[in-house]
C-alpha cells in the first residue's frame, strides 16, 4: 500500500510530538503544547466532564454544543490537484489518483473530512470516466468536499484560465516565461468554472496561487488583487498562503511559518455587491512544516481554526499521512475536522473586515 511506504513510522512522529510537548511556544497565546494524551477529552455527549475523563484538566467544564475537543484548534485540510503536463493529462492522473485514493481512505478512518481541490483539467478527466466520476460521489457522500484550485496567469505554473484582455495577458506571462501565451492558454474564467461544476454544481470554495509565496490583509483589499483574482461570483469562499494579521509580529519571531494557517477569525469583505470570506493556510511542504503544524496543534485550542494544504505530490505524502497519525491521536473521531464550507458557515468563527484592531 502507498500508505506504508511514504508514511514515516508513528514512533517518529510521537517522538517529534514529545520534543514540542517539552517546551512552551513562543507566541502570543503562552499556552504549553500538549502530547496527544493531554489534549484529549473523552467526548460523552453533551454532558460534564467527568473527573476520569478530565485528562486535559479542564476542571469538568462543560462541553460546547457541538461535541469538540476543546484543547485543540478546529482544522480543515486542503488536498491539491492539478496537472504539470497537459500533453500527458490521462497519464499524469493515472499515477495520482491512487495516492488521492489513499490520501481519502486515510482520513475517514478518523472521520476527517478534506477539501479536495481540482484544476479544470482534473475535472474534466474525473467527468468523461464513470469510475472516476463515481468516486467525487463517494467522497462527497462521505462529507469531503469538492472545491477548486486556481493557479493563476502570475504564477508559473499557470493553469491557461484567465479573463486577462489579450494584450495584458500576453505581458504578463512574458514577465514570466518564455513559453508560447497561445499554447498556455486554455479559456476565460467562465470555461473555468464550468468545468468545475461538472464534478460538483454547488461549487463554493477555491484558492488562488498567485505566484507569491503568502498573501497579506492589505492584498485581500486591494481592487488590484480583487480583479486579477477572482475565480467567479460563485466562488465565494476563499483559503490562501500565510498568517493572519493579528499575530504577524510573533509569527516572525524565531520559527518560521509558525502561525501560518492559524485562523482567530474569518476575513470577510464586501467585492463587487458580494460579499467574499477568508481563511488561511499552511502549505505542508516539508519536515519544518510538519513540526509546526504538530506545534499549532498544541498549543492552540477549538477557539481558532487551523488551515492546512497538501499537493498530490509523491514528494509530500509522507509529511500528509504523518500528519494524519498525528491528528488520529488527538482526534479519533474527528470531532474538529471540517471543511471550508463547513467552517465559513458554521458560526465556529467570528467575522470581521478589519483584522488586528
Amino acid at each position: 500500500m502507498i500508505l506504508n511506504f511514504f508514511t514515516l513510522p508513528v514512533l517518529a512522529v510521537f517522538l517529534i510530538a514529545a520534543t514540542c510537548a517539552g517546551c512552551r511556544s513562543n507566541i502570543s497565546s503562552g499556552l504549553p503544547v500538549k502530547t496527544p494524551e493531554e489534549a484529549y477529552i473523552t467526548i460523552a455527549g453533551n454532558e460534564d466532564i467527568t473527573e476520569e475523563e478530565d485528562v486535559a484538566k479542564n476542571q469538568y467544564k462543560k462541553m460546547l454544543p457541538e461535541p469538540v475537543v476543546q484543547d485543540m484548534p478546529y482544522y480543515y485540510i486542503a488536498v491539491l490537484n492539478c496537472i504539470e503536463n497537459r500533453n500527458n493529462a490521462e497519464e499524469e492522473i493515472d499515477k495520482k489518483i491512487p495516492h488521492l485514493i489513499e490520501m481519502v481512505n486515510t482520513a475517514d478512518l478518523s472521520s476527517i473530512k478534506l477539501t479536495l481541490m481540482f484544476c479544470p483539467l482534473w475535472a474534466e478527466m474525473f467527468y468523461q470516466n464513470s469510475s472516476r466520476l463515481a468516486l467525487i460521489g463517494e467522497w462527497r457522500q462521505n462529507g469531503h468536499e469538492i472545491s477548486c484550485w486556481h493557479r493563476s496567469i502570475y504564477s508559473a505554473d499557470w493553469d491557461g484560465y484567465t479573463d486577462l484582455p489579450y494584450d495584458e495577458a500576453l505581458k504578463a506571462r512574458n514577465e514570466i516565461t518564455d513559453n508560447s501565451f497561445e499554447n498556455e492558454y486554455a479559456g476565460n474564467m467562465a470555461d473555468y468554472i464550468n468545468k468545475l461544476k461538472m464534478i460538483n454544481s454547488d461549487i463554493k470554495s477555491g484558492y488562488v496561487q498567485t505566484g507569491k509565496d503568502s498573501y497579506s490583509y492589505k492584498l485581500l483589499r486591494s481592487s488590484d488583487f480583487a480583479e486579477k483574482n477572482n475565480i467567479s461570483d460563485q466562488i465565494i469562499y476563499y483559503t490562501y498562503t500565510g498568517c493572519q494579521d493579528f499575530n504577524a509580529e510573533s509569527a516572525q519571531n524565531g520559527d518560521p511559518g509558525y502561525n501560518d494557517g492559524l485562523n482567530k477569525y474569518i476575513i470577510s469583505l464586501d467585492k463587487d455587491d458580494m460579499q467574499v470570506k477568508y481563511l488561511s493556510h499552511l502549505n505542508l511542504e516539508s519536515k519544518q512544516d510538519l513540526d509546526s503544524a504538530i506545534k499549532t496543534f498544541g498549543a492552540y485550542d477549538s477557539s481558532y481554526v487551523f488551515g492546512l494544504a497538501v499537493l498530490n505530490d509523491i514528494n509530500f505524502l509522507k509529511y500528509y499521512f504523518s500528519l494524519l497519525q498525528y491528528i488520529q491521536a488527538l482526534d479519533p473521531e474527528g470531532l474538529n475536522s471540517k471543511t471550508i464550507t463547513q467552517i465559513m458557515e458554521g458560526k465556529i468563527l467570528q467575522e470581521t473586515s478589519q483584522p488586528g484592531r
